[in-house]
């Protein structure tokens, strides 16, 4: 008698063959989560203004790391300085999530049943 996956072991017919398959899998998930923290540090992004007066980086979860302003800041408008910023933040969340998604794809697999569910999560969050 073996577990739902027959390539596995039975932990009624050999439990040490259980446990050591148990605890590989393990390593390789507290590996895998490892390589997706890391490779999240990293996608962050930054965009810039149509004319670089604003540049900003968030990072994956939309967080602002950084925004700079040159000296032509201080010919806008406030109002146009607003729209400029806000503009330019939306397109570095978008970049950001495209990174995510790269990262994603690169830990997970592209074709992998985990990054179906991720794509389907992400797909709904969207509506």
């Amino acid at each position: 008698m073996s577990d739902r996956n027959s390539s596995r072991p039975s932990i009624f017919e050999d439990p040490e063959a259980y446990f050591e398959a148990f605890q590989q899998r393990n390593r390789a998930m507290q590996e895998r989560a490892q390589d997706l923290q890391a490779a999240m540090a990293e996608a962050h992004a930054t965009a810039e203004s149509p004319d670089s007066e604003v540049s900003v980086t968030v990072n994956v979860s939309g967080g602002l790391e950084d925004i700079r302003f040159t000296p032509e800041v201080r010919r806008m408008a406030a109002e146009t300085l607003r729209q400029t910023v806000l503009e330019t933040y939306r397109n570095a969340m978008q970049q950001a999530v495209q990174n995510l998604d790269s990262v994603m794809e690169s830990v997970l697999g592209a074709d992998s049943e985990t990054m179906s569910v991720y794509r389907n999560a992400t797909r709904l969050n969207e509506r």
